[in-house]
């Protein structure tokens, strides 16, 4: 791809404040001016204009040109850029003295006197092209009036026109297509996915000018995070997770060959495991304890309503002879204003000896509300023990969640 660098002058305008030379009252006539100069590039044009006493036009005063042939930017192919900087030697463009000779013979109509006459008087300067004005200077000749007074004349009121001159002036280019991106629905939840909070669709959206499809892409996936964040804001507090879980050891005596236990937990999913092979010698008493506590300091509108849910699997398998033992798992939860007035609002309990709740699976499945206000202390204990086997292997495990609901 071909580069093309044009040069462009660029007109800037300067407008002095009004000048009274030393006295505002004293009338004066513009002799000459003096201009200063340095650091010209390329074609210069210089139009010096001044107005007395708040005239409403600018008079023109001078026009100057000035040329330095020289390139400040030279693009090299290939390559980036290089730039040479332009000093003036020339005498008369190094800190010149352009003199201006004196304003033209023009009648100001409004003060019937030459325009070059007045109290006071503002400058201006049009600068096209690139140069620094260092020094600006106007002289002018103190004139004498009379000094008696005289009878005011009749006048006749003169119609002046002056457009001005409008400084903020634009142009309407060609208009650009635009398209509007929103985000698509979001949702966002607690680990456990409780709590879960919609955006919908259209939520947040902005318009895209000239849009391709890497700047629709770019969009979608801002509108997209600004919905996400929105949804994961309003979650709110992500309830059992901050369970904290103890594990102790139940009834362990006898030598158990290749008995074991195990357990796992994590916020508020949990699972124990009693597990006792058929190998000799394996009676005596082997069991775990899982204890998970957890503080709510609710707030207001906060979640109100949680669920308890699990399996109870007790699986028995007979090894040779007459099977003796058993087993035993419980599962309990408990609620106090704090840890001594503890409460079980459930409690489930299973036993080799029961004929409803002995050998199989049995679900865990316990839904419970809250005030949501009052701080609540919450307790959940899971146990799981085999005790005395002889001729008979156990695999005992409880595993569950407990959940908020809102």
């Amino acid at each position: 791809m071909s580069q093309v660098i044009q040069h462009v002058d660029i007109r800037s305008v300067c407008n002095t404040r009004a000048y009274d030379f030393g006295d505002a009252t004293q009338l004066k006539s513009l002799h000459m001016g003096e201009l200063y100069l340095d650091q010209i590039s390329g074609n210069v044009t210089v139009v010096v204009k001044f107005r007395p006493d708040q005239y409403p036009t600018w008079t023109t005063w001078q026009t100057v040109r000035f040329c330095a042939s020289n390139i400040q930017c030279t693009p090299p192919t290939p390559g980036e850029f290089t730039c040479q900087v332009w000093k003036p030697r020339a005498k008369s463009y190094f800190a010149a003295k352009v003199k201006i000779p004196q304003p033209p013979e023009t009648c100001n109509t409004i003060g019937g006197q030459l325009i070059r006459m007045g109290n006071e008087f503002e400058f201006r300067l049009e600068i096209t092209g690139s140069c620094r004005v260092r020094i600006f200077k106007a002289t002018c000749t103190i004139m004498t009036e009379p000094t008696e007074g005289e009878c005011p004349e009749e006048v006749e009121c003169v119609l002046f026109e002056d457009c001005g001159e409008n400084y903020f002036t634009y142009s309407i280019c060609d208009v650009l297509p635009t398209v509007e991106v929103c985000n698509e629905e979001q949702t966002a939840a607690c680990p456990d996915e409780s709590n879960p909070v919609t955006v919908p669709a259209g939520t947040f959206c902005t318009t895209v000018i000239a849009p391709t499809d890497e700047r629709i892409a770019a969009a979608q996936a801002e509108m997209n995070a600004q919905a996400v964040a929105l949804a994961q804001s309003q979650v709110g507090d992500c309830a059992w997770l901050d369970m904290v879980w103890t594990v102790s050891a139940l009834n362990v005596n006898a030598p158990h060959t290749g008995a074991s236990t195990s357990q796992s937990y994590d916020g508020g999913e949990f699972q124990i495991n009693a597990q006792v092979p058929c190998e000799n010698p394996n009676s005596g008493n082997l069991g775990l304890k899982l204890q998970g506590d957890i503080n709510f300091t609710y707030k207001n509108g906060t979640v109100t309503h949680h669920n308890l849910s699990g399996l109870i699997a007790n699986i028995q398998a007979l090894c040779g002879g007459v099977a003796s033992g058993c087993f035993a798992a419980q599962v309990t939860l408990s609620r106090g204003a704090n840890v001594g007035s503890l409460i079980a609002i459930y409690d489930q309990v299973h036993t080799a000896g029961d004929p409803d709740k002995g050998i199989g699976s049995y679900p865990i499945d316990f839904a419970f509300t809250d005030d949501g206000v009052r701080p609540r202390v919450y307790r959940l204990t899971v146990e799981q023990t085999v005790y005395c086997q002889t001729n008979v292997s156990y695999d005992q495990t409880t595993s569950g969640s407990i959940v908020a609901l809102d």
